[in-house]
């Protein structure tokens, strides 16, 4: 009989406990460098970091390049 790993598992105990927000007037580079500081697929948006008004992912068309950009090392 298999078990099933995930049954009775709740999202508070899978979530990540560091949000991150993105303001929509910050720049797409900042949200490139997030997403590959913080190993994540997607990034939150909010105004003030209190309303939130979307989401922006790795696969959204953030311009041409940006699948090279994001295997490139984090610049310091």
């Amino acid at each position: 009989m298999v078990k099933d790993t995930l049954t009775g598992l709740k999202v508070r105990h899978a979530m990540r406990k560091q949000l991150i927000v993105l303001d929509p007037s910050d720049s797409i580079d900042c949200g490139i460098q997030y997403l590959i500081k913080y190993k994540i697929n997607a990034i939150l948006v909010g105004k003030d970091s209190q309303i939130p008004l979307g989401v922006v992912s790795k696969t959204d068309k953030w311009g041409p390049g940006i699948q090279d950009f994001l295997y490139q090392p984090l610049l310091k």
